[in-house]
């Protein structure tokens, strides 16, 4: 593998698989985290769909920007009704001033869920959840009738875990 850079790419998950290849004049090495140059920060997310019909995935993007290949643990396509989903996100330097990821599941034929989750450089973990419209994915939607969605973040550190539980009406 070629060092000769001095660039140190770090990380717990497979960050050969996520776009680095080895001989790519970067070293991969495992198990740190943290800020700044040749530090590897990550945000995972669980979504507990407990709601009588399967969510179908509309859109998954990173700091804005339909960039897959940081998607460590890409969301599922489908989440099937009362089970669990989680996804997560790797940024292998922390330059900019926010890391998040946000996720966009459909809810019915006209509204989606928007799962957000932020690790700003300065300040606090944050994730929220939002229903939009699921022709353009940014229109505030009236939440479906039965419906909530809330959400948490640990603040623990620079790897957080950020929790969503979509709640809908019963199957009848």
């Amino acid at each position: 593998m070629n060092t000769g850079d001095n660039n140190t790419i770090t990380g717990r998950d497979n960050l050969v698989g996520s776009g680095h290849t080895a001989g790519s004049g970067h070293t991969v090495s495992q198990g740190q985290s943290g800020l700044g140059n040749g530090t590897y920060v990550t945000i995972t997310s669980t979504l507990s769909n407990n709601t009588s019909q399967a969510l179908t995935l509309l859109r998954a993007v990173m700091n804005g920007s339909e960039f897959n290949s940081q998607f460590t643990n890409y969301p599922p396509q489908t989440v099937a009704a009362n089970t669990q989903a989680s996804w997560r996100v790797s940024e292998t330097h922390k330059f900019q001033s926010t890391f998040s990821s946000d996720v966009w599941y459909r809810v019915n034929a006209s509204t989606a869920v928007k799962f957000h989750a932020s690790n700003p450089c300065i300040g606090y973990n944050s994730a929220g959840c939002d229903f939009v419209s699921a022709s353009d994915l940014t229109t505030p939607a009236k939440t479906p009738t039965g419906y909530t969605c809330s959400h948490s973040i640990d603040d623990t550190g620079e790897n957080p875990t950020a929790r969503f539980t979509l709640t809908g009406p019963s199957a009848s």
